[in-house]
């Protein structure tokens, strides 16, 4: 796990449901520099991402037990 990795873990624990552009906000960076990050840590099973219900545009950022486990 990188450190970019356990940031967005950390974030998610303590924010949960947040949209990437939430989450780009929170770690001072934009949203397109997460977007290998998140899509990694999906493929690892770290964290899922849905379509949001209120903005189609948007996902929304779970965290997975397997990433949970890593905190």
């Amino acid at each position: 796990v990188t450190d970019r990795q356990l940031a967005v873990l950390d974030a998610l624990y303590f924010s949960p449901r947040i949209t990437q552009k939430e989450l780009a906000g929170k770690l001072l960076c934009t949203p397109g520099n997460l977007t290998a990050v998140l899509e990694r840590m999906e493929q690892d099973d770290l964290v899922q991402m849905v379509s949001n219900p209120a903005d189609g545009r948007s996902r929304i950022l779970l965290l997975t037990g397997s990433g949970r486990e890593l905190l």
